[in-house]
């Protein structure tokens, strides 16, 4: 088996299993295979493309020759000022783009009706970003480069979407009123400078910054994890009494969980006291039987 087949077969492998696990936790009201796939798909590549476009100019603007990509080839790091510089452009520049790219692809392909949806289809386009990114990388410097992508880079992409994902879901569900962009910038913010602050270990060729960047990354993926798991089990589709966390049965006027004791009100939802359906939490009546909140 010759090496551009065996990096097809681990390109599609290493996308399947990221996406399969960020699937996995859309447990209630499940979104559209198709609706994924187009927002992951259509959102990842124009972003990358995009983005690819911009770091290479930006390059060029720098001084960095022959451009981005010849740069990467090189053994030798930047010079702190140019690494900086790129460093910072890159993540600002990608980051944007792929929560532009993400809202916008969901509008038209997907729906957010829960909070988990805002972080699955962030998380989505950011994966597709990624493997946009890593075709790019194979093409140029070979199959070899996939499997150290999808192990760093890959996830890194992954992570960082969950930050202004998070803020997605609560200018959708807590401050609808407020423009959705001015929610989304301080969180998209701050994950560009962790993204440039990635990159800058890398460009300058940083061993203690990669060092500290990968415990940084897994730190992430761990609070990543337990995020996203908490955000999955708020959804207004849990019928009343079932938990959504151990799925036990109670009662519908239960308000804790028999099984595991947590509280049937969260962040972005309640209990109504009167219906006992999970109403949002910024509202002051229940929207399906019109009770005031408790």
């Amino acid at each position: 088996m010759n090496g551009p087949v065996i990096g097809v077969i681990g390109w599609i492998v290493g996308a399947a299993v990221w996406f399969w696990w960020l699937r996995r936790y859309d447990r209630f009201e499940p979104e559209p295979l198709r609706s994924l796939l187009l927002v992951g798909i259509l959102g990842g590549f124009a972003s990358g493309e995009l983005a690819g476009l911009g770091n290479h100019l930006a390059a060029l603007a720098l001084g960095i020759a022959p451009g981005f990509e010849g740069f990467l080839s090189a053994e030798e790091g930047l010079p702190t000022g140019q690494a900086l510089a790129m460093a910072m452009f890159v993540g600002f520049n990608e980051e944007i783009l792929k929560a532009v790219a993400a809202v916008t692809c969901t509008r038209f392909f997907g729906s957010v009706d829960e909070p988990v949806d805002a972080i699955l289809y962030s998380m989505i386009t950011a994966l597709g970003f990624a493997v946009a990114e890593n075709i790019g990388y194979a093409l140029a410097f070979g199959a070899d480069t996939l499997l150290p992508r999808y192990l760093m880079p890959t996830p890194l992409h992954v992570v960082l979407a969950l930050i202004w994902g998070n803020a997605w879901a609560r200018g959708r569900f807590l401050e609808p009123r407020r423009p959705l962009g001015l929610v989304m910038a301080p969180a998209v913010c701050v994950a560009s400078l962790l993204h440039g602050a990635w990159d800058y270990a890398h460009f300058a060729r940083s061993a203690a910054g990669i060092l500290l960047g990968l415990v940084g990354l897994v730190t992430l993926a761990i609070w990543a994890h337990a995020t996203k798991r908490a955000i999955a089990m708020e959804s207004p589709f849990v019928k009343p009494g079932v938990c959504p966390g151990c799925a036990t049965v109670n009662v519908a006027e239960a308000r804790y969980c028999g099984g595991c004791g947590r509280s049937f009100s969260g962040r972005y939802f309640v209990q109504c006291t009167g219906c006992r359906c999970r109403m949002p939490a910024r509202a002051a009546f229940c929207p399906l039987c019109g009770v005031a909140r408790a």
